[in-house]
C-alpha cells in the first residue's frame, strides 16, 4: 500500500516490505496447493491398497474355498463379495477425492485443462479406470459369446 503524497518518492523500505508480503502470500497459496495435491496422492495410495488387497483376498480365498475342510465362514460370505466390496470402497474413495480436488483446484483459479493434465489427476484417472473395469468384470460373464 502506497502512503506517499503526489510528487514524493516512495519509501524503499515500504516497497521492500510490500514485496515480502506479496511473496509470502504467493508462497502460502503454493503450500496450500501442494497440500491439496498430497491429499489426493494419499487417496490414490489408499485406493490402490484397497484394490490390490481386495483382489488378492478374492483370489486367495477362491483357492481356499475350493479345498476340503474350508472355514465355515466361507459358506456364508463368498470371497468375491469381500473382494468386490474392498475394490468398490477404493473406487468410491478415490472418486470422491478426485471430485473434491477438482472443486478445490477451481477455487485456486486452475482451468479444467490444468487440472486434467496434473500428474496426480492422471494417475487417479488410471486407477479409477482399472478399478471400474474390475468392478464390472462379472458382467462380462453374462454377455453372449
Amino acid at each position: 500500500m502506497d502512503n506517499t503524497r503526489p510528487g514524493e518518492q516512495p519509501d524503499p523500505e515500504d516497497q521492500a516490505m510490500e514485496r515480502q508480503k506479496e511473496l509470502k502470500d504467493r508462497m502460502d497459496l503454493h503450500k496450500t496447493e501442494l497440500a491439496l495435491e498430497r491429499t489426493l496422492l494419499a487417496w490414490v495410495r489408499t485406493a490402490t491398497n484397497l484394490l490390490t488387497f481386495g483382489f488378492g483376498i478374492m483370489k486367495l480365498m477362491q483357492d481356499k474355498a475350493s479345498q476340503p475342510g474350508r472355514h465355515p465362514l466361507l459358506d456364508v460370505i463368498r470371497p468375491e463379495t469381500i473382494g468386490y466390496l474392498m475394490i468398490g470402497a477404493g473406487f468410491m474413495g478415490l472418486f470422491m477425492s478426485v471430485v473434491a480436488f477438482r472443486k478445490n483446484a477451481r477455487m485456486f483459479g486452475k482451468t479444467d485443462l490444468q487440472i486434467l493434465i496434473n500428474p496426480s489427476m492422471l494417475v487417479s484417472y488410471v486407477i479409477l479406470l482399472l478399478s471400474f473395469l474390475i468392478l464390472i468384470s462379472p458382467l462380462w460373464r453374462w454377455l453372449p459369446a
